[in-house]
């Protein structure tokens, strides 16, 4: 678990204790260690649910992770510079002259 300290990871407990394998032969045990590790002291993922329904043909369930998404615009700023512009001709220039002719 120090390791998990370290990347600020806390283990995840699931909402539904139950089985996250299911074997197809009857000798086999159903005991399997799935470990979840989740953001530290997060009020949004706090743990993890289990979906037996959603096993299909696996011998495992699916483990799911709520994700808040909050409607937030976040700004982007790309800067581009016209092709065959005088401005490209000169940013060019300046990067050959910087990275091509420095002399020592």
């Amino acid at each position: 678990m120090d390791i998990a300290d370290s990347f600020n990871l806390s283990l995840s407990n699931p909402t539904n204790h139950i089985a996250t394998r299911y074997s197809d032969n009857d000798n086999t045990l159903n005991s399997v260690i799935d470990l979840m590790f989740l953001k530290s002291n997060s009020s949004e993922l706090d743990n993890h649910s289990i979906f037996l329904e959603s096993r299909f043909s696996s011998n495992y369930t699916l483990l799911v992770v709520d994700l808040q998404i909050m409607k937030e615009f976040i700004p982007v700023v790309r800067y581009t510079i016209k092709k065959d512009s005088d401005e490209e001709l000169v940013y060019t220039a300046n990067i050959i002259n910087c990275c091509f002719f420095k002399t020592i």
